[in-house]
């Protein structure tokens, strides 16, 4: 009996079929696995470990953001990234932990063991996180990816102009073309911070910043923003108390203004100032000239005669000058150090001065504060301070 001899190919064609078979199961394994690797949700958690002038527990955020990230979903995707250092250091932010799922109990490792330094370099964190999901690889989230931003400080301590850091986040946003979801939450920011802050969020797309007082509230905010599929497309809201509940009323018809003070302070009206302090010691008296050390001196002058700023460079140091809006009015808040009682003129070396300057009702009001370095509770002093402007503060006429 004969055969039929294959017809040309025919042979090849039965070797190159299972090899065929073996190549797709392999890519469609290869594609399998690579779907299964992308996470549905990316967080990356942005942390301020820059020096807090006040001296705040750095181990209070660290237990929040560790809390935070074990609180997180298993299978989404995590990283840590710090900024905080000179300014003119690249290593003034730095990722900690590289992005992956499974990464929880490293991160909250991984920020105890952060320790605070420099200043808080709040723009080049932001950039060097969006720069981080650029990248087509590691993976981003097939759902979501946000970025999670935990501050001590409301300004950039290397640009303190909001305009520019806002800008610069925005265009770099735009450059990078990406869907990217911001939160800020601002520990104990002071309250003269806020809106700068709220300025730069606004500059993401982000909702207003949250800003928790204690590290019971902070653990409760990120842990509802490391879970993405939350609801909270508004900012959390945290019932912390007004801590101006229990202050006194103080109203100043001549000069038309009103505020509320901190109740173990004593007010003292003379004609064309008001002095506020919290020791009789450092109230002057009316008729007396040696005023040198203050705490709190309200004036109210004709524009020609008031305090234009800023400090003057030889006797202060540390000179900021900031925009601020107090009772709806738009003004100025100066701060400095003093170098030297010689330059100066009057006071202690090393004594924090700050002046709010509010023109408002054809005046300008000047509301100055200063405290010695070695005066006690200095820092919670003039955390009251601020508090009594930016919060109690009206004009009456």
């Amino acid at each position: 009996m004969s055969t039929v001899p294959d017809r040309p190919g025919g042979r090849r064609r039965r070797y190159l079929l299972p090899v065929a078979v073996v190549v797709v199961a392999v890519l469609g394994v290869g594609a399998f696995l690579v779907v299964r690797s992308i996470p549905e949700y990316r967080t990356a958690l942005l942390v301020d470990t820059s020096v807090d002038p006040e001296g705040g527990d750095f181990a209070e955020i660290a237990a929040a953001v560790g809390a935070a990230a074990q609180n997180s979903a298993d299978d989404d995707a995590l990283s840590l990234r710090r900024f905080g250092g000179r300014c003119a250091d690249a290593g003034n932010t730095a990722q900690v932990v590289a992005v992956g799922t499974g990464r929880a109990s490293e991160i909250a490792g991984a920020v105890r063991g952060l320790t605070p330094d420099g200043q808080p370099t709040l723009l080049a964190g932001i950039l060097a996180a969006i720069d981080d999901f650029a990248d087509p690889y590691p993976f981003r989230g097939s759902k979501g990816n946000r970025i999670v931003v935990v501050s001590r400080h409301g300004v950039d301590g290397c640009d303190p102009d909001p305009a520019k850091v806002a800008a610069a986040i925005r265009d770099r946003v735009g450059e990078a073309g990406l869907d990217l979801d911001f939160r800020f939450v601002g520990y104990q920011v002071p309250a003269e911070q806020r809106p700068v802050l709220t300025q730069v969020a606004s500059a993401t797309g982000a909702p207003e910043p949250t800003f928790p007082e204690t590290a019971d509230d902070l653990t409760a905010v990120l842990k509802q923003f490391t879970i993405p599929r939350s609801p909270d497309a508004a900012p959390v809201a945290i019932p912390t108390p007004d801590p101006t509940a229990d202050w006194k009323p103080y109203r100043n018809a001549g000069q038309a203004y009103s505020l509320r003070h901190p109740p173990e302070w004593l007010v003292q009206e003379c004609e064309s100032s008001v002095w506020l302090a919290h020791t009789p010691d450092l109230l002057p008296g009316c008729l007396g000239t040696d005023f040198f050390f203050y705490l709190v001196w309200i004036r109210v002058d004709e524009p020609d005669q008031a305090f234009s700023g800023p400090y003057d460079e030889e006797s202060f140091d540390d000179i900021e000058v900031r925009d601020v809006t107090v009772g709806g009015v738009a003004g100025k808040r100066h701060s400095a150090v003093m170098v030297e009682d010689e330059l100066s003129g009057r006071g202690i070396e090393g004594s924090v001065v700050v002046r709010y300057v509010l023109p408002a009702n054809g005046r300008v009001y000047t509301i100055a504060y200063e405290s010695a370095p070695k005066q006690p509770g200095a820092a919670d002093l003039l955390k009251k301070f601020d508090l009594m402007v930016t919060e109690t503060f009206t004009f009456t006429g």
